[in-house]
């Protein structure tokens, strides 16, 4: 004998919220505009729209004048894109994106040491590509 047991509404609703939630949402373009007095990376008010951070998954860029200072981990981006210059700051400060391009004029570095006898900044970058352009340091 074959048994067939229609699902209820309830779990066919059920269903289609947990096959909507798993949908990724489209990833972002997220561009670097420092605010005067303000080059923090995690100041939501220094990236286009004002309101947040660039977030996993999303393409940004840094093309504005003036330093972006990254004083913690980024999650991983789609993509980073560099023609200004990036400062790291923190010995576990870690950029995390698929691809990194450092365009001509763009410059990965460290601010002063803290001390002369101790490490206190590193340049610590995770991701799949990376290339530096002529004129890109």
């Amino acid at each position: 004998m074959n048994c067939r047991m229609k699902p209820s509404s309830m779990a066919s609703r059920a269903l289609l919220l947990s096959l909507l939630w798993a949908v990724p949402s489209p990833a972002a373009t997220r561009t670097w505009q420092p605010a005067t007095g303000t080059n923090d990376w995690f100041a939501p008010v220094n990236w286009d729209g004002g309101t947040s951070v660039p977030a996993t998954g999303d393409d940004v860029t840094v093309a504005s004048a003036g330093a972006a200072l990254l004083t913690n981990s980024t999650p991983t981006f789609s993509s980073l894109t560099l023609s200004s210059t990036l400062v790291f700051s923190n010995w576990s400060t870690t950029l995390s994106a698929t691809n990194v391009t450092v365009q001509s004029g763009g410059v990965i570095t460290l601010p002063p040491a803290f001390t002369t006898n101790q490490m206190s900044n590193n340049v610590w970058i995770v991701c799949t590509n990376l290339s530096i352009a002529n004129g890109g340091k």
